[in-house]
């Protein structure tokens, strides 16, 4: 028995536990950006019609076929990847690491700042034709899991059933002091009953946007006006068009 991969050039990959010791690789290719493809998403040369054989012939000759899924996947939803040309590492936004949340109040006043921010657009996030076939593929019986290190959800919304979220997700909120698990669309109401003053920059920032032609996540422009982040006093300097003020963000966890 052998295990084989098969990736492909959306940021996908199928591992099977097979008896067949031949294994093939789909090479990544640049390519122009065919019309309707989403912003976040790089252009790439389709599978040809030999590539798609392989892979059928691998998952009709595997006892186990589990389909491992990165942020590739979500691209064709316009949700950016890490490195790509919208995502946080190229555009400069780090990620916060666990360590600094945990470490001060004002870190995660600044956390959940950008969250409230975004949350809206990046919570109603449409599953992709990527989701929808390996939730095909899983409900026939040809998969028997999902691997994910997506955060989105959209497997479970594209309609798979068995996913493993390596990273957890966003749509889940456990307290770090008692363990309580809240939905996240709870979270954000409470965020919003709480910091009203925000709701109403955020919601500006969101209209600004639509006038754009674009959302929070593919028109990135608003968004960035909207959180120009201070940290004194767990203070905000909310930018939303030309005007300014200090908003104060009250956490979730008070």
């Amino acid at each position: 028995t052998s295990h084989q991969q098969v990736s492909s050039a959306g940021g996908s990959s199928i591992t099977s536990s097979s008896s067949n010791s031949s294994s093939s690789t789909v090479q990544k290719q640049q390519s122009p950006r065919p019309p309707g493809l989403a912003a976040a998403a790089p252009a790439a040369v389709p599978a040809s019609r030999q590539q798609l054989d392989q892979l059928a012939d691998l998952i009709q000759s595997s006892r186990r076929v589990v389909v491992i899924t990165g942020a590739g996947c979500s691209t064709e939803s316009n949700i950016p990847d890490y490195r790509g040309p919208g995502g946080a590492y190229t555009t400069g936004f780090t990620p916060m690491t666990h360590q600094q949340f945990m470490a001060q109040p004002e870190s995660r006043s600044r956390y959940w700042a950008r969250s409230f921010a975004g949350w809206h657009e990046f919570a109603f996030v449409q599953p992709n034709s990527a989701h929808e076939a390996i939730a095909r593929l899983q409900g026939r019986g040809w998969l028997e899991l999902v691997i994910t290190q997506n955060v989105d959800r959209l497997h479970q919304k594209g309609g798979s059933g068995q996913v493993l979220e390596l990273h957890g997700t966003t749509h889940r909120v456990m307290c770090m002091e008692c363990g309580h698990n809240s939905c996240r669309h709870d979270v954000q109401q409470r965020l919003a009953h709480l910091n009203p003053h925000m709701a109403d920059a955020v919601q500006h920032a969101s209209s600004a946007a639509a006038a754009a032609g674009g959302s929070g996540i593919s028109n990135r422009a608003a968004y960035e006006r909207a959180l120009r982040v201070g940290t004194a006093a767990d203070a905000r300097k909310v930018a939303a068009g030309g005007d300014a003020e200090q908003v104060p963000v009250v956490r979730p966890d008070g």
